[in-house]
């Protein structure tokens, strides 16, 4: 996650770095996709996944869900200047999933740990949802995507307002729009969850 944070500190006409590849490829193939990084390749959204239990969950209104989603577009505003203006990375110093993975953390970094680990127990991702600062990034290009055409996911005209999309999609990508539904595809993370809900052919998925 600390990607378009180290962009911001390469040195000037440096060569390209691993890093930098990396953030190409993902951007394009989001572009293209949308947010499959997210959905099915990144390890941190995988290990939210398999602390969250159904049992104990705790579901936030739609309205407080949608608030708390800014957030992470503006941590990745804060972290790009703050890159850029100290050429320091603040964030990957203390991101929480890199002390998990070197079972390594003090101070604000266990914190932040813990509260992290704690939330995926009761809210699906959140820190997905609400914090990542790449997926605030990869948001904003499945937007573009959506908006260019690229994107071939979308709710068809065979949709029959049934609400079964917008029931199991389990981070509200999915909104009532007239007498219709509406992808939100700066927070959709091309789960495949309404595609197997759909009755009839309501939804084109990535696999038309």
């Amino acid at each position: 996650m600390g990607f378009v944070e180290r962009i911001w500190l390469l040195p000037w006409g440096s060569p390209l770095s691993v890093v930098l590849i990396m953030l190409v490829i993902i951007t394009i193939t989001t572009l293209f996709k949308g947010r499959i990084f997210c959905g099915w390749v990144c390890p941190h959204g995988a290990l939210q996944e398999f602390l969250f239990q159904v049992k104990i969950s705790f579901p936030l209104e739609r309205r407080v869900d949608s608030s708390l989603k800014i957030l992470k577009y503006l941590f990745l505003i804060f972290i790009v200047l703050a890159a850029i203006f100290t050429g320091q990375g603040l964030f990957c110093r203390y991101e929480p999933f890199k002390a998990i993975y070197g079972l390594s953390a003090s101070g604000l970094t266990l914190a932040l740990v813990i509260v992290t680990l704690m939330a995926s127990l009761v809210f699906y991702r959140p820190w997905c949802r609400y914090i990542c600062p790449l997926g605030a990034y990869l948001g904003i290009i499945a937007w573009l995507g959506s908006r260019w055409g690229l994107n071939r996911t979308q709710i068809t005209a065979d949709c029959l307002f049934c609400r079964k999309c917008l029931r199991v999609c389990p981070i509200n990508a999915i909104k009532e729009e007239g007498r219709g539904c509406k992808i939100n595809y700066r927070e959709c993370i091309t789960c495949g969850d309404c595609l197997e809900a759909c009755p009839t052919t309501g939804i084109k998925g990535k696999e038309d």
